[in-house]
């Protein structure tokens, strides 16, 4: 049982790991975005309908970059802020079946348990079949609290992150689109 703990404990950081780099990634995509289209908001030599547009674009990359940044904020186990409320929307569009017994995934983990004792009682009973105690002062259930609390965390990133590149696409297309459109209005009107 230590030995599946400890694994299932290390592929969760690893996913954590995972997540963050592509967090860190969106926001320096988005950062050098956001640098080099505002730099052509106000040069003279582009006309204004395409200025207005890189501005909007520009703007609106301001939320997938805030959501990206917002992944590093420590989880603190409250449910109160923004961020844990776009997170638990997102978690409740995005719930994986307990049937599917999947318990080294974060995001099943994450998204069937919140008690350590139920945790290893599954696993015992589903994995080992032998259902043993979860006394709260084993290590397995030491382990399995912490394995719990991280599948949160990676969710959260994990879910973060997807948001996040949503909107992104949602961005580059409206804008692809609106350039387009721009383009034809463009060579049809002069």
């Amino acid at each position: 049982m230590n030995e599946f703990l400890t694994k299932t404990y290390s592929e969760i950081n690893d996913n954590i790991k995972f997540s963050e780099a592509k967090n860190a990634a969106l926001v320096t995509l988005n950062s050098a975005l956001i640098s080099a289209c505002s730099s052509k908001v106000f040069d003279a030599n582009i006309a204004f309908l395409w200025r207005v547009l890189i501005a909007l674009v520009t703007l609106s990359l301001i939320i997938p970059l805030s959501l990206s940044i917002s992944s590093f904020i420590a989880a603190t186990g409250s449910d109160k802020g923004i961020t844990n409320k776009i997170v638990n929307y997102y978690k409740s569009k995005h719930i994986i079946e307990k049937k599917q017994n999947k318990y080294m995934f974060y995001s099943y983990i994450s998204t069937n348990y919140s008690d350590p004792r139920e945790y290893l009682k599954d696993i015992y009973t589903n994995v080992f079949n032998n259902n043993s105690n979860a006394d709260k002062k084993s290590v397995d259930y030491q382990l399995s609290s912490q394995i719990i609390d991280l599948s949160n965390v990676a969710y959260r990133k994990f879910a973060l992150f997807n948001i996040a590149v949503l909107i992104e696409c949602a961005i580059f297309s409206i804008g692809g689109i609106s350039a387009l459109c721009l383009v034809i209005w463009r060579i049809f009107v002069h």
